[in-house]
């Protein structure tokens, strides 16, 4: 059951983290990279510290790669209370509320019922 559990929850948590990684017209805007690059996954409550406007973003998309493989290489889950998955670049609100034009307003929202709607289809989450 601990098995089941463990992977009904990184499945949830690696298809959001997808979905809002994907580009536009559906993930994250994209104009340089950096906002979409900063997405971060954990089971850890993050900082509300917010990173540059702007920076490296091959070394950011890594840092998100790697924090999907660690969250994605956790044996049990069942303890767990809460998904982190975040961005700490200091528009994000921003591009989600009003200024995108590549993606429609509310695009994490709708990224995360893609996530989890695709899941649906694969397994029954109650």
């Amino acid at each position: 059951m601990k098995k089941e559990i463990t992977n009904v929850i990184k499945d949830v948590g690696v298809e959001v983290f997808t979905a809002l990684r994907e580009p536009a017209p559906l993930g994250t805007p994209v104009i340089t990279g950096w906002a979409r690059s900063n997405w971060r996954i954990s089971t850890k409550k993050p900082s509300s510290d917010t990173v540059k406007s702007e920076g490296d973003v091959s070394a950011s998309n890594q840092a998100a790669v790697q924090s999907l493989q660690k969250f994605a290489s956790k044996n049990d889950l069942t303890d767990v209370s809460h998904i982190y998955i975040y961005n700490r670049v200091p528009y994000i609100k921003k591009l989600n509320y009003k200024t995108a034009r590549q993606s429609p307003t509310l695009f994490v929202e709708k990224s995360m019922q893609r996530g989890i709607d695709k899941l649906q289809t694969e397994r029954i989450i109650k």
